[in-house]
């Protein structure tokens, strides 16, 4: 038996928060972004609904406010050793082992206050392990002319999936090498048909029109590269996503999803649009959108595991208390 997820917002509620979120931010100069963030996934997380039971997103915005403020101490110091030779490398290679240590935190900050029927998730991922994936390695895979970049892409995405943590249960993730490089093929190639095509198309207006004397003709020829990279960049995160969900489990509990290609292609197209032509005010409607469909087409199985999972933990929780607060608790997931 199946439990598929559901989505209950709606996008003029999510407009609401959203906007009064927009609004404080810039009077506050950013400073209130921490509290929006929270503000934002509180009102995300905490409409989606699996097995009855809904997620909640528990982090401090202060602690977040406390992570950024340091990654800007950092960041400035940075700027301001430029103008030493000295200096700069020194502050070089801070920033080299600064950005991995920043994201391992920053997903472990994340799965930390993420938590569904009260228990809480973890990641365990080291930041030498990210320094190693992330940093190190893709510079590498142009002298194998990109060759092994999609085993990376499968190598990186075990190691975000396979390090994550719900409760005492770990998420097990491997991807197969050949779905993988497949997959990578075909999006490649339709990457680079894309581009060609605008390219194409750019030289022909240029030929036949006089752009300097036309600039709503230059946007409307930059159009379909910009929509190349919000529409496609998705895409291929979505699909590494679906080949991840395939061949993911947690203990006996494994996932499944629906997801038809052109529907999304379809939603993420006209979320793009509308974004355009509303000048970013859909924004919050998009969200919903893709959070709906997303929800109503990934499932988890069987449903009976969920509940033994969950009972057999809470009885654990109940018996040892709550964990304890990290020193160094703070989010440095600046992107996210």
């Amino acid at each position: 038996m199946t439990t598929t997820f559901r989505f209950h917002g709606h996008g003029t509620e999510y407009f609401k928060i959203w906007i009064v979120n927009l609004g404080l931010t810039l009077i506050t100069l950013g400073f209130y972004s921490p509290w929006a963030k929270v503000r934002n996934r509180q009102y995300l997380y905490g409409h989606t609904e699996l097995a009855g039971h809904r997620f909640a997103y528990t982090a401090d915005p202060l602690k977040i406010l406390y992570g950024r403020l340091l990654a800007l101490l950092i960041f400035g110091a940075y700027l301001f050793a430029g103008m030493n030779p000295m200096l700069s490398a020194i502050m070089g290679l801070v920033m080299l082992f600064f950005w991995p240590w920043a994201m391992t935190r920053g997903l472990m900050f994340n799965a930390r206050y993420s938590e569904y029927r009260g228990i809480h998730f973890s990641f365990s991922g080291s930041a030498v392990e990210v320094f190693i994936l992330f940093f190190l390695l893709p510079p590498l895979t142009a002298l194998t002319l990109g060759l092994v970049l999609p085993y990376l892409l499968a190598k990186q995405k075990e190691f975000v999936v396979g390090h994550h943590w719900y409760g005492k249960q770990q998420f097990e993730l491997t991807l197969p090498a050949g779905p993988v490089y497949l997959f990578c093929l075909v999006a490649g190639t339709l990457f680079l048909l894309c581009l060609f095509a605008g390219f194409f198309g750019l030289g022909l207006v240029s030929t036949l029109m006089d752009l300097e004397n036309n600039p709503l003709m230059v946007l409307a020829v930059l159009a379909p590269f910009y929509l190349l990279v919000v529409v496609f960049w998705p895409l291929f995160k979505a699909g590494l996503m679906e080949l991840a969900l395939r061949h993911s489990k947690l203990e006996s509990l494994t996932f499944s999803s629906t997801l038809q290609w052109w529907r999304m292609s379809w939603i993420l197209i006209s979320n793009q649009l509308a974004i355009i032509a509303t000048l970013g005010l859909f924004i919050p409607y998009a969200k919903v959108r893709w959070a709906q469909y997303r929800a109503e087409t990934l499932s988890v199985a069987p449903a009976t595991a969920l509940d033994e999972m969950v009972a057999l933990q809470e009885e654990e929780l109940a018996a040892a208390g709550a964990e304890a607060s990290e020193i160094f608790d703070v989010d440095l997931a600046l992107g996210l």
